[in-house]
C-alpha cells in the first residue's frame, strides 16, 4: 500500500466519522429547537394565565380594610378592658 492510498483511506474514514458527528449535532439541534418551541408554548400559556390568577388591587385593598376593621375592634376592646378597674 503506497502513501496516497493510505492518505485516501484516512480521509475517507475521517469523512465517514465526521458524517456521524455532523448527523448527531444536527439531531441535537433539532431536539433543542423542539424543546424551545415547547417552552415557548408553555411560557405563552403562563403569560396568558398569570393576569387572571393574581389578586387585583381593589380586592386586596378590600381584604386589608376588613382586617384593619377587625384589628381596630380588638384594639378598642383591649382599651376598654384596661380602663376598667
Amino acid at each position: 500500500m503506497d502513501l496516497s492510498t493510505a492518505f485516501n483511506i484516512a480521509v475517507a474514514l475521517a469523512a465517514f466519522f465526521g458524517g456521524f458527528v455532523l448527523r448527531d449535532i444536527q439531531k441535537k439541534i433539532a431536539d433543542l429547537e423542539k424543546s424551545d418551541k415547547d417552552m415557548t408554548k408553555a411560557f405563552t400559556a403562563l403569560q396568558v394565565a398569570l393576569p387572571t390568577s393574581y389578586v387585583h388591587k381593589d380586592e386586596f385593598k378590600a381584604s386589608l380594610d376588613g382586617i384593619h376593621q377587625v384589628l381596630r375592634r380588638i384594639e378598642d376592646k383591649l382599651d376598654n378592658k384596661v380602663d376598667k378597674p
